[in-house]
């Protein structure tokens, strides 16, 4: 007969492997509140798993990995200075949620990969994040993928998505030298960006054959730059705003390529403000550009296409306005410098086409107009002096 001690012993044995193989299968809630800890959870395959962690304390790590599962819910939220957080998930419908708080020098690092990885979204927040990142990567369609940055300076967010139908929004409040990158590649895609402070940069790239994508900018601040590209687009969209009092130094670059019944708008509001905009090889396209105040100029060129419609409008000081659509009939460019359009020059070229009609109209001294047209016929030119 087996004495009690042995009998105990297998007991507690018992015990800690059924406890190992459930930890296995669904990890729970790590907590702890220290520094330097790490906590990594897995789940491989199944339905509707969830996963949490929550850390408080500096330079602590958490980890989660959800593979071949559907209806996942990853869920890490971490307090303190230089901490990660990473998931990883496989599958349809999942939802990854992180949030970090007085967290300057960390990082967040979220993924939504392979094939059938549809109809997923994960949010990102971190507040108080000097020095902070964010990178989200989303493969497959209808993902969507959200980063809220608040009060910090150096925070970094990037949005990776490809296939169609994705929505993209990052909002970086409060903030000095601050960064957004959105790489889209498919169609119906969204892209929404709003920066507030001074020193920012974004950068959105939506390509392949993308049908109905749009790309938005917010930004007030001063010498913070915009750059979007579209490629291979029909009825797709481009809004840029540079907005509120001491907004200089700022630059706005947009370019639309192989794009059919597309638009691009830039709003640039008070200070030394740039705006380029370019679209090339397509058909009904408008592209407008409004900006006040001092030291603004403005460039669109529209080449070899039909039904172009380019508008300018200016008003302050130093101002200059070029615009060329070369090629191509049914074109329209306006431009109007107006108030105290000081130092203002503006240019229009219309080369070859059928029923081009260039206006520009102008107020103010030292102003210079001048627009070619050649070749084609029933062509229109109008230039207003005041």
């Amino acid at each position: 007969m087996k004495s009690s001690k042995t009998i105990l012993s297998l007991a507690v044995a018992a015990l800690f492997a059924a406890n190992s193989a459930w930890a296995g299968i669904d990890a729970g809630t790590p907590e702890s509140s220290s520094t330097e800890n790490q906590a990594a959870i897995t789940q491989l395959e199944g339905a509707d798993n969830t996963a949490a962690v929550d850390q408080t304390g500096d330079r602590n790590s958490a980890s989660i990995l959800q593979d071949n599962t559907f209806n996942a819910i990853a869920n890490v939220t971490t307090t303190g200075s230089d901490n990660s957080a990473t998931v990883s998930q496989q599958g349809s419908n999942g939802v990854v949620n992180i949030n970090q708080t007085d967290a300057p020098g960390s990082s967040v690092t979220a993924t939504q990969y392979e094939s059938y990885s549809d109809n997923n979204n994960i949010a990102v927040s971190q507040t108080n994040t000097a020095g902070a990142s964010a990178d989200v990567i989303q493969d497959d369609f209808n993902n969507i993928a959200t980063v809220n940055q608040t009060d910090g300076t150096n925070m970094s967010a990037s949005v990776s998505q490809s296939d169609e139908s994705e929505v993209a929004t990052v909002d970086q409040v409060n903030g000095n030298d601050l960064s957004v990158t959105v790489d889209q590649d498919g169609t119906s895609d969204i892209a929404s960006v709003l920066q507030t402070g001074n020193n920012n940069m974004v950068s959105i790239s939506q390509l392949g054959d993308g049908v109905g994508n749009s790309a938005t900018v917010d930004q007030d601040g001063n010498n913070s730059s915009v750059a979007i590209s579209q490629t291979v687009a029909m009825g797709s969209s481009v809004s840029v705003t540079q907005y509120e009092s001491y907004s200089d130094g700022n630059i706005a670059d947009v370019s639309q390529d192989s794009v059919t019944s597309s638009n691009a708008t830039v709003i640039q509001d008070d200070g030394y403000n740039v705006a380029t905009v370019t679209q090339s090889n397509g058909a009904n396209l408008n592209a407008s550009v409004s900006q006040s105040d001092v030291s603004n100029m403005a460039d669109i060129a529209q080449t070899a296409g039909s039904d172009l419609t380019a508008n300018v409008y200016q008003d302050g000081n130093t101002n200059m306005a070029t615009v060329a659509q070369t090629g191509g009939s049914f074109n329209t460019a306006d431009i109007a410098q107006e108030g105290d359009a000081a130092f203002a020059v503006a240019t229009v070229t219309q080369d070859g086409g059928l029923n081009n009609m260039a206006t520009v109209m102008q107020q103010g001294t030292g102003a210079v107009a001048t627009i070619t047209q050649m070749g084609g016929s029933n062509n229109s030119a109008s230039i207003a002096q005041h």
